[in-house]
């Protein structure tokens, strides 16, 4: 009983962790707001970066935002025509 009782804590401290300043700013609907007006060259420079907002952005906001839409829309459109490409080609 003790065992599970232990990896039952163990599961639950996993899963815990700290909530970031961006994942709070997600949370209250500024998040796009402040990477706008002081993040702006990563957001639109660093791949890496703006993936990290879209993934915060969709957890924490109610509304659809049309940058997501527009990135995997794009991304989509990319790789159908990597495919059509390498199936037209061969």
């Amino acid at each position: 009983m003790a065992k599970k009782t232990l990896e039952e804590i163990e599961r639950i401290k996993s899963q815990l962790t700290p909530i970031t300043f961006l994942e709070e700013l997600a949370q209250s609907g500024y998040l796009l707001e402040y990477v706008n007006k002081f993040m702006k060259n990563d957001y639109e420079n660093k791949m890496s970066f703006r993936e990290e907002i879209f993934i915060l952005l969709q957890k924490y906001q109610e509304e659809p935002i049309d940058d997501i839409d527009i990135f995997y829309l794009e991304f989509l459109n990319f790789i159908l025509i990597n495919f059509n490409n390498k199936t037209t080609n061969v």
